[in-house]
């Protein structure tokens, strides 16, 4: 298992019940979290995604596992990097790299012809700027990277080009047009390039400029008609993408002339889906990677209908120092949550909101149907009140997230 994280526990837990031997590649701190689920654990040696794999290549060298797991995006290209070496089941390198590459995708999905926004990769702010001029309001993006960080919609010359200025400086980047409409996310399960289960999560966000997401609700259900053409174009980017077997996680909008493909991302999705999947199909998600990454054949959900629907809220707050939390203890008590915490607690301050990491906090929530998890979610948002007041200077360093 190649990181683990937080949000990672639940494979652990899932070979643990599987009675396997898990071997576990971490960063130390995280030794005493995992030591009763892990036979061994392994040190990666830095935070760069580079040492992952170097520690994955590493731990080859005495042992020859029966499957490789990657949890989260650091970890992607080095679970695929042992997977190739040892001719395991995985994603593929080729699905990695573009895992890992916002821009070879947006290259891959013009390949194969699927619906996507215009787009332009560079390093030279007079030639970008010059792409952006006929097509305002454009969306900036770092070619790799998750949770919304450095995603940015600009409007205007003047807005785009210290932007430009400053980000081309160290890499090239990512321009596309702005598709304005509803966004969702596609969770599916793949075997052998081909989908075998797929989940559809409805999004809200903050919208422009940062897009910071700020609920998830799944299943989400289209009407037929939509359907079976939104099937067709996933089946269609899961192989230009080069997938082979295991998890996808695909972003997409639905703008005026219809769906436009935001991004793709073979590993565990955040923001808690991953929890929210197994709550809505009574299905133990992990395990059925683990049996897909040991070559077996999993036991997937069916084609009917989902059990309960399942939400997830992030608590927001105006930047500054927190003064007072209020309403927590009384949504902890409501029958439909599941969980609610806070990473901001009296005293810690809150920076301004430009990506998931300056969240407050999360409320997990399941409900018998989409209408009463959303009254739901409105009403925990009405009860859950972060006060702060207005900090000078840089803000105090975060709370580490809980990938």
């Amino acid at each position: 298992m190649i990181g683990a994280g937080v949000m990672g526990r639940c494979y652990m837990e899932a070979a643990d019940r599987r009675g396997l031997r898990v071997e576990l590649i971490e960063h130390p701190s995280r030794f005493d979290e995992y030591r009763h689920l892990a036979a061994v654990q392994h040190p990666v040696g830095g935070r760069a995604e580079e040492y992952w794999t170097r520690a994955a290549i590493d731990v080859l060298d005495s042992c020859r596992p029966d499957a490789v797991l990657g949890f989260a995006e650091p970890h992607v290209l080095a679970a695929a990097t042992a997977q190739a070496r040892l001719g395991l089941p995985g994603a593929s390198l080729e699905a990695a790299l573009a895992s890992r590459n916002k821009g070879m995708q947006r290259l891959l999905f013009e390949r194969a012809g699927l619906p996507q926004p215009e787009f332009v990769i560079g390093r030279r702010p007079a030639e970008l700027l010059q792409w952006a001029a006929e097509r305002f309001p454009v969306v900036v993006k770092p070619l790799n990277g998750s949770g919304s960080a450095g995603v940015v919609l600009a409007g205007s010359t003047e807005t785009l080009s210290p932007i430009l200025a400053q980000r081309t400086e160290v890499s090239s980047v990512l321009l596309e047009t702005y598709v304005d409409g509803p966004e969702y996310s596609w969770e599916g399960i793949v075997s052998d390039g081909t989908v075998r289960f797929g989940n559809f999560t409805a999004k809200h966000t903050t919208g422009p400029p940062q897009f910071v997401e700020l609920a998830h609700v799944l299943p989400h259900a289209f009407p037929a008609r939509d359907l079976s053409y939104l099937e067709q174009v996933i089946q269609r980017a899961v192989t230009a993408v080069g997938m082979d077997t295991g998890l996808v996680h695909l972003e997409f909008r639905l703008g005026q002339a219809g769906p436009s493909i935001m991004e793709v991302a073979v590993r565990t999705p955040g923001d808690h889906i991953f929890e929210m999947l197994g709550i809505a199909y009574g299905i133990d998600f992990a395990g059925i990677l683990i049996d897909l990454a040991l070559g077996l054949a999993p036991d997937l959900p069916g084609a009917g209908p989902a059990g309960p629907v399942a939400a997830v809220a992030f608590l927001t707050s105006p930047p500054g120092r927190v003064e007072r939390v209020v309403g927590v203890d009384e949504v902890r008590r409501r029958d439909d949550v599941l969980r609610a915490e806070l990473r901001f607690q009296p005293g810690d301050v809150v920076p301004e909101l430009r990506s998931s990491n300056e969240r407050c906090g999360y409320v997990l929530l399941r409900s018998p149907d989409t209408v009463a998890v959303r009254r739901a979610l409105a009403e925990v948002r009405r009860t859950v009140r972060i006060e702060t007041s207005p900090q000078r200077g840089a803000p105090l360093a975060l709370p580490e997230e809980n990938k």
